[in-house]
């Protein structure tokens, strides 16, 4: 198979608009089948999702690299959020986190057991505890944090949003 000659990269460039998709050829197809409808939203929901797997696959590669999962990043990196001297509750955590009290509780524990944070006792409240990051959590937080690691792989979301 042959392929005509190639474009160079200011021909392609100088090209008014965005270069059509696939996407695009969906909305393009829904316009001759159902002219009535109005499918607009179509591009930007299946950009959105483009853009949320781009970035998925990206954060994962980077937490298989420390042996660890998107669960334990996001408690990871809601601590340093928060930033609350002595520590956050579980509860606060819970409610930040959008999870269940048990559920932060078990993702707890499992990262009092890798060493990257560490549980104290609540002086507010008796029946509660506080969860600190160790340097460990904080150096593994940062070692992971993606936007900065991803920055290279940009082109790939920017391509996805064209």
């Amino acid at each position: 198979m042959t392929r005509g000659p190639a474009k160079s990269r200011a021909s392609v460039a100088s090209r008014p608009g965005p270069v059509p998709d696939d996407t695009d050829r969906v909305i393009h197809q829904w316009a001759k089948v159902r002219p009535d409808l109005d499918v607009s939203s179509v591009g930007i929901i299946s950009r959105l999702n483009r853009l949320v797997a781009i970035i998925a696959e990206e954060q994962e590669a980077i937490f298989a690299e420390h042996g660890i999962s998107n669960p334990t990043f996001t408690m990871l990196v809601t601590l340093v959020r928060i930033n609350q001297p002595g520590g956050v509750s579980q509860r606060r955590l819970a409610s930040e986190m959008g999870l269940t009290p048990g559920t932060v509780s078990a993702r707890v524990d499992r990262l009092v057991a890798d060493g990257l944070v560490a549980r104290s006792p609540d002086p507010a409240d008796k029946r509660g505890s506080l969860v600190t990051l160790t340097d460990r959590g904080r150096d593994l937080c940062a070692s992971c944090w993606w936007p900065s690691r991803a920055a290279p792989n940009w082109r790939a979301c920017r391509s996805a949003w064209a």
